[in-house]
């Protein structure tokens, strides 16, 4: 993994392949994001989140709104490239039908979570 960022940022050191927040390295988290001369982890953006919500609480609101919409948006195309995959032979009919529950259902629950968020 290792030789794989650095070939893929044309990076010469390890050290750089760590969180340029809370120093962790790309194998203590999930996923590293690239950005100018700078990394942050996953974690990282869940924290730069939550300090966001609190410090703007209601100025944000239009910000959930968009992503609901985004949601709602993405769980369409993906219940519509399914269909075209069904409708081309691509996949079968059970595999159509316990696909397209797993998308309802993974929905339903970020939806629940949202919910859950709100309150």
């Amino acid at each position: 993994m290792k030789d794989y960022i650095r070939r893929l940022f044309g990076l010469k050191h390890s050290r750089w392949t760590r969180c340029s927040f809370c120093r962790k390295s790309h194998s203590d988290v999930a996923k590293l994001i690239y950005g100018d001369n700078c990394f942050i982890c996953n974690e990282c953006v869940i924290v730069c989140f939550n300090v966001l919500i609190d410090q703007l609480g209601d100025k944000l609101q239009p910000l959930n709104e968009r992503v609901e919409a985004w949601r709602r948006g993405a769980m369409e195309g993906e219940l519509r490239w399914l269909k075209e995959q069904y409708h081309k032979g691509l996949i079968s009919e059970a595999a159509y039908n316990e696909r397209q529950g797993f998308i309802l259902r993974g929905h339903e629950k970020v939806e629940q979570i949202a919910a859950a968020d709100r309150h």
